[in-house]
């Protein structure tokens, strides 16, 4: 499966949605633009009157990925819910495709999604999980241990407030933040630190899809900005994997691309 997600083998979107409504969020333009092919997910929520990117479960896509999964025990790490935020809080469609036919059903509990998401990452333990929320909170509890959970942030502020919510609240084989995109100038690396407790893993990248380029003083200072993170990370022997478009940004330096043990 081809794909754009570098430190990632596979993405899978049994799940899809979000209510956060962040002005660079790539899979919201995404879902809206799918919402107008027949046969997407989106299109089955559209045609029953849904905001194609209300948060939902796929019934036909998670047995389909299940079935797959179970096929080939090949170790691959799998981002789960790449157009999709498993910490909303609010409640989930109900989407399947049994026939051919396809349907739209009634809202279910965040948590029961998650337990069919923690069976699924549970019946493959050869496969790592990886999971993306900018509300940790949304998953607090125990995760199985090949489950990678972790936070989005963009700037000091959101590290500020996530960070501690995912250490806090959330166990699972890895806890990691991805600082992508980085978008502050100033971004205090500190902010990763809590109680004297770090993420397992760090992934830094450059805002996707901008129409504009950056200023040369601006590029400058997110550079800056990344490798203040990567300075830090070397010293709490955090392991850091810095996404290619971050090299529209630097002076031409080699960045690392390292993954947890």
């Amino acid at each position: 499966m081809a794909h754009k997600i570098e430190w990632t083998d596979k993405t899978a979107n049994p799940f899809t949605g979000c209510v956060h409504g962040c002005p660079y969020c790539y899979a919201r333009k995404f879902s809206k633009r799918l919402a107008g092919k027949a046969g997407t997910v989106y299109h089955r929520l559209a045609e029953s009157g849904v905001d194609p990117f209300t948060p939902a479960i796929h019934l036909d896509a998670l047995r389909a990925l299940d079935d797959e999964l179970s096929r080939s025990r090949r170790s691959r790490k799998i981002f789960l819910g790449s157009m999709a935020d498993l910490g909303c809080r609010s409640h989930w469609k109900i989407t399947d495709c049994d026939v051919g036919v396809a349907s739209v059903s009634s809202s279910v509990t965040p948590a029961l999604v998650h337990s069919r998401v923690k069976k699924l990452i549970s019946s493959h333990p050869y496969h790592t999980f990886q999971i993306l929320t900018k509300n940790p909170e949304g998953l607090a509890g125990s995760w199985p241990r090949n489950a990678w959970i972790g936070v989005s942030v963009e700037s000091t502020r959101a590290a500020s407030l996530r960070v501690p919510a995912l250490l806090a609240h959330v166990s699972s084989g890895c806890l990691w933040v991805s600082v992508e995109p980085l978008l502050d100038e100033d971004f205090d690396p500190s902010a990763l630190v809590v109680a004297g407790r770090v993420p397992g893993w760090i992934v830094i990248g450059a805002e996707t899809g901008r129409r504009s380029p950056r200023s040369a003083s601006e590029a400058l200072a997110l550079t800056e900005a990344a490798r203040r993170i990567l300075v830090f990370a070397n010293e709490q022997g955090i392991p850091v994997f810095v996404k290619r478009n971050m090299r529209e940004l630097d002076l031409g330096e080699h960045w690392p691309r390292r993954f947890p043990r």
